[in-house]
């Protein structure tokens, strides 16, 4: 795992465990690394300004603190994220969206939510972020749970499988299949 990986999934664990405080020997047996890593990834992730905080002595421990994160700005959390070395654009959303779970969030990065919002609104063009910005207004307070939903509907699509409108599944190419796949159902 590269540390780019390491580091979301540095934030994903902390969050599944939040508030509980995790021992920074139980994290690097988990991603396979050395303590003095876990606690150099940590320190990297603090200074970017993931709210990780820390307590000394028996039965302390990391843990994150989503509520600091949530009250910075977007634009300064996402520049205090993209300082750590290896982390652009794309990466930085993520990671504070996973690890802060802004609910109402909107990205311009990444490439594929552009094409899922083109094919899911029908546009003739690829979405522009004029596009992105007036379709999503409807979405609001949860356009990034939107967000990720219309991903997950444009890789189904693109692998042949969706759910049709109207009588029920229909059988197109690349577009709406009516069998399960292997199973012959419907």
């Amino acid at each position: 795992m590269n540390r780019t990986d390491r580091l979301y999934a540095l934030v994903d664990e902390l969050r599944a465990r939040a508030p509980r405080l995790v021992r920074a020997n139980d994290l690097a047996k988990r991603f396979e690394v050395t303590t003095r890593t876990i606690e150099r990834d940590l320190l990297a992730l603090q200074e970017a300004g993931v709210p990780i905080w820390a307590q000394r002595g028996p039965g302390g421990g990391y843990a994150l603190n989503a509520d600091t994160s949530r009250s910075l700005p977007d634009t300064q959390a996402l520049a205090l994220l993209q300082a750590l070395p290896g982390i652009g654009p794309f990466s930085s959303e993520l990671i504070l969206l996973r690890g802060a779970g802004h609910p109402d969030y909107l990205t311009f990065v990444e490439p594929r939510f552009r094409v899922a919002v083109t094919h899911a609104y029908r546009l003739d063009h690829l979405a522009t972020d004029d596009d992105l910005r007036r379709i999503s207004a409807a979405w609001r307070p949860y356009r990034m749970s939107m967000t990720f939903l219309l991903r997950k509907d444009a890789a189904r699509v693109a692998s042949g499988w969706t759910r049709g409108t109207g009588a029920g599944l229909r059988s197109r190419p690349g577009r709406y299949r009516s069998q399960h796949p292997g199973t012959g159902r419907t």
